[in-house]
């Protein structure tokens, strides 16, 4: 779905070109394309950081940060999702909050059971 979004909005950068790549990166991440997700949430990031966009930084910082815990990367998990939380409240992106504050406490009890 996410190939059709970008398709249709061009190469141009811009918000909804960021986030359309930057699920799909989250979405490949997860589904076992570590390294093939991971760029495309960094170029998400760019894009966000030429726009001056905090909050899509932001969104990009949550879906490595699921890309860090798929993974096992705990400690990089642990240390992106700390202040994505803060930032997403500051920007009053209350559902985004409340879906990185779950994943966030998940890994933190991962983390805690395995030791």
């Amino acid at each position: 779905m996410t190939d059709r979004g970008l398709a249709a909005i061009g190469t141009e950068a811009n918000a909804v070109r960021a986030e359309l790549l930057s699920g799909r990166g989250w979405a490949l991440q997860v589904s076992g394309e570590y390294e093939e997700g991971l760029k495309l949430i960094d170029q998400a990031r760019r894009i966000g950081e030429e726009l001056d966009d905090t909050r899509l930084v932001a969104i990009t910082e949550h879906h490595r940060m699921v890309g860090d815990f798929t993974y096992g990367r705990m400690t990089q998990a642990i240390e992106r999702g700390i202040p994505t939380i803060a930032t997403l409240g500051d920007l009053e992106l209350h559902w985004d909050r409340v879906e990185c504050v779950g994943n966030t406490k998940l890994v933190l009890y991962v983390r805690r059971t395995l030791g």
